[in-house]
Formats: C-alpha cells, structure tokens, sequence
C-alpha cells in the first residue's frame, strides 16, 4: 500500500512538473513572439516615417513649383 502510495505520488509530482515546464516553454516562446512583433512594429514606423518625409518634401517642391507657375501666370496676365 505504501509503495502504490508513494508511486502514485512520484507520477503526480512529474506530471505537475511537466506542466511547470511547459507553462514555463509557452510564457518564453509568448515574450519571444511578442518581441518580434514589436521590432516588426518598430521597423514600420521607421519605413513610414521614411516614406512620410520623403512626401513632404516632394509636397514642398510641388506647392513652390505652383506657386512659381502663378506668378507666372499673374506677370504675363499684366504684360
């Protein structure tokens, strides 16, 4: 009785030590995914600020190239 005792402990004490080590497997494969999420994250932010002030500039460029066109426009109109 005590030897069915004491072997159905040892399989209970494994099993819950299975299950603390796959816990503890899942918790560092989550933080590892969420990790790389995050640096995915961050690398878009970074290619869309990117293309961002690329836009600006070429907005720049378009707004003094009407603006140069108007006044172009307003010298012939007073020729």
């Amino acid at each position: 009785m005590a030897s069915t005792f004491a072997s159905s402990l040892y399989l209970y004490a494994g099993s819950f030590l299975i299950v603390v080590f796959m816990a503890l497997l899942l918790k560092l494969y989550y933080a590892a995914s969420t990790k790389n999420k995050f640096k995915e994250y961050q690398s878009e932010i970074a290619r869309s600020h990117s293309r961002i002030l690329k836009l600006e500039v070429k907005n720049d460029k378009l707004e003094q190239y009407i603006n140069e066109l108007q006044s172009g426009m307003n010298r012939s109109k007073t020729v």
